[in-house]
């Protein structure tokens, strides 16, 4: 198993949206970092790789489709799972981001546990079973 803490990068431009995923993952001994959009996102996530992503639709510069098909065509960060966390629950978001390559998605409101069993599903196997447990001293 690697060692180091979980990596999530989360890419959203609503302030208070990532402020509620970050405060929700860092609860959950997750270590974060963030993008306000999607050249950011596509940015940090070449650069430093996380372990996992999330990524909102509707962003700016680049949006979250386009980031998510850049993503997935690089030889840096294809193999890095992505959950699209959105306010665009309608069957046409959800086909369009999982033809780009989407591992997960999620639409906004959501329950804090259902985003934390989504994350701890779509880690790579490498990185499964290192979360809140260990961030608490537990055995998962």
């Amino acid at each position: 198993m690697t060692s180091g803490p979980i990596r999530i990068l989360i890419a959203d431009d609503c302030v208070i949206s990532r402020r509620v995923e970050e405060l929700i993952l860092r609860r959950s001994g997750y270590e974060v970092s963030l993008a306000a959009d999607g050249i950011e996102a596509v940015d940090k996530a070449r650069s430093q790789p996380p372990d996992l992503i999330l990524l909102d639709l509707e962003m700016p510069r680049l949006g979250g489709l386009e980031a998510l098909k850049e993503l997935k065509r690089s030889s840096l960060s294809r193999h890095v799972p992505v959950i699209v966390v959105t306010t665009q629950g309608d069957p046409a978001s959800r086909d369009a981001a999982r033809e780009s390559g989407c591992d997960g998605f999620l639409t906004k409101p959501f329950e804090a546990e259902v985003l934390v069993r989504m994350i701890e599903r779509n880690l790579a196997p490498s990185r499964r079973g290192r979360s809140m447990f260990q961030a608490a001293g537990e055995t998962p």
